[in-house]
């Protein structure tokens, strides 16, 4: 998709640069970028800039399984290792977010991933319905 920045130049953009600028999140019922890219004229040097990501809270404790909620009040449950379950809001929209983090070796800051899911509450509320039949198929691997 083209669209035109403030020059008389052109920007081109690809579904996955139109994505990064949203976390790389698998959004639930959001087939294309074309449904979120941005509406507003873009400066061709702004592709190329850093973007600014959004600090985690810190775990109090390494290994430590506390749930917390971050500045911007999002919900944090640490997962196993590196994975965090998140609970925020994301342009009006409630989303449930599954995402691995890792430690920037810059400053030493823990952030996101670049791969994650994130999933409406339509489809947390499903998957909440199946966790019986996920933890018999998960026993009946376990076992084989």
């Amino acid at each position: 998709m083209k669209r035109k920045a403030k020059s008389a130049e052109y920007v081109e953009d690809s579904e996955e640069d139109v994505f990064d600028a949203y976390d790389n999140e698998d959004l639930d019922g959001v087939d294309s970028a074309e449904e979120i890219a941005p509406k507003k004229k873009v400066k061709a040097a702004a592709k190329q800039g850093p973007t600014k990501v959004k600090e985690p809270t810190k775990q109090s404790k390494e290994g430590e399984n506390d749930s917390k909620t971050g500045k911007d009040g999002e919900y944090i449950l640490p997962l196993d290792g590196k994975k965090k379950l998140t609970v925020q809001k994301f342009k009006n929209l409630t989303l449930i977010g599954i995402r691995e983090f890792y430690t920037d070796k810059n400053d030493g800051k823990e952030k996101p991933g670049k791969k994650g899911i994130a999933i409406s509450p339509a489809a947390w509320t499903t998957l909440k319905s199946h966790i019986a039949d996920i933890d018999e198929a998960i026993n009946k691997l376990e076992s084989q």
